[in-house]
Formats: C-alpha cells, sequence, structure tokens
C-alpha cells in the first residue's frame, strides 16, 4: 500500500491489532481519504496451499473484523466491508454451479474459522504464525 505523507503522520495502528491492512483502509476512510485503483500496479499474491495455512488465514482475517470494532462507528465498518446481499448470493450460486465440490469445501472451511474467532481460545495479536503456503511464489 502506498499513503500520503499526511495521512500516515495521522495514522496510528494500535498494539495488539491482527488486521492492519483492514485498520489501515479504515482509517484511510475514516479520516476522508479515498483509495484509488491503480491500473499499473502488479501485485504478486497466493493463496493459502494448504487447509492448516488457509484456517489460520481465514480465522485472523474474521477476528480482525472483530478487533476493529473498539476503534471505528458500526456505520462505517458496515458500509466499508458489507457485501450487498444481492451480489453475494449471484456470486455464491455462480460459484457453487460452477465448482459445487470446492465452493462446498471453501463455504465450511469458512463457517468454521468464523466459529472459530468465537469459541477457541487463540492468542491473536499483531504477532502470529506465518502462514508459510502463501510466501512461495513461483
Amino acid at each position: 500500500s502506498a499513503f500520503r505523507k499526511e495521512l500516515l503522520a495521522k495514522m496510528r495502528i494500535p498494539r495488539g491489532i491482527s488486521g492492519n491492512d483492514i485498520f489501515a483502509y479504515l482509517t484511510c476512510r475514516n479520516l476522508g481519504y479515498d483509495y484509488q485503483y491503480v491500473r499499473s500496479a502488479i501485485v504478486y499474491f497466493r493463496l493459502p496451499q494448504t487447509l492448516p495455512d488457509q484456517i489460520r488465514q481465514n480465522t485472523r482475517q474474521h477476528k480482525a473484523r472483530i478487533g476493529i470494532r473498539e476503534y471505528f462507528s458500526p456505520e462505517l465498518i458496515k458500509q466499508e466491508l458489507s457485501i450487498p446481499f444481492s451480489l453475494y448470493a449471484k456470486s455464491m450460486i455462480t460459484q457453487l454451479l460452477k465448482h459445487p465440490i470446492l465452493s462446498a469445501y471453501i463455504f465450511l472451511v469458512n463457517k468454521y474459522c468464523y466459529l472459530r474467532t468465537y469459541f477457541i481460545k487463540d492468542d491473536f495479536t499483531d504477532k502470529w504464525q506465518m502462514v508459510g503456503s502463501t510466501k512461495k511464489l513461483s
């Protein structure tokens, strides 16, 4: 990510926040700044390649959404992070028809991770076990 100097001067990510990317985005939006798409940007990204890595990453992301609640208003969070139900349902049905087994798999993994954030006591801080399979780009 790239930020304006004046935004960086105002941005303070508290210790213990596990979702520093989502925190930075909401801080940006809360202070009236916009994110801008840069067509020429090249991003290298790899999804987790193992089930334990997928669970670790998804659980951390769910936990980050819980952690930001004490720093941002529910209205801002809803406005910036909600996906319209019609778009969600359309995408879900499309992928379920194209890839029924994979869709069911990821749906169940995500539900498990969501529930895990509430029922399994883990140390979700700004220091977490790295998701190793996302680091090997080809």
